[in-house]
């Protein structure tokens, strides 16, 4: 009777837990995976580098989400400063989960000696009026890298 009460258990905990990680995937890893498919059809994806692609110096790249976190992952395009990259305007881009649709947009921007985060609707308007100057100072750069992130994954933003 006990050694039967036990197997219910753990079959039920096997259970739940195969069905957490199959719903992780499909909603949250998939859309990434998906993503980095395109990336590798790119004709600016190096392989050697890891998965990332290379379109006129800038570095387009997918950060994937962690294991069984549904919180993370985005889709990145950094513009080149001098050979190094993270600078002036350095796209990050959050995707919905299971549609893999565009869900927030943002941008690490640099104004008068100073880096912020700042939320966008697109590549001329931010979110939070008080972020507007910082956006007007730095509109090529985010055309830029706008356009780089449509080109690699094909997406509108």
């Amino acid at each position: 009777m006990k050694t039967s009460y036990i197997k219910r258990i753990v079959i039920i905990v096997i259970a739940v837990f195969v069905a957490v990680n199959v719903f992780w995937f499909i909603d949250v890893f998939k859309p990434y995976f998906s993503y980095v498919q395109t990336m590798k059809e790119s004709e600016y994806y190096r392989v050697e580098d890891g998965d990332v692609c290379y379109p006129d110096g800038y570095l387009c790249e997918v950060a994937m989400p962690t294991y069984l976190y549904w919180k993370d992952g985005n889709l990145s395009v950094a513009s080149p400063i001098e050979g190094e990259y993270s600078g002036h305007a350095d796209l990050v881009i959050w995707i919905k989960h299971y549609s893999g649709d565009v869900s927030e947009v943002g941008s690490f921007l640099t104004y008068k000696g100073e880096s912020r985060e700042v939320y966008l609707k697109d590549s001329a308007t931010a979110i939070n009026s008080d972020d507007q100057p910082w956006v007007d100072a730095n509109q090529e750069d985010l055309e830029m890298v706008f356009l780089k992130a449509e080109d690699v994954w094909g997406i509108e933003l």
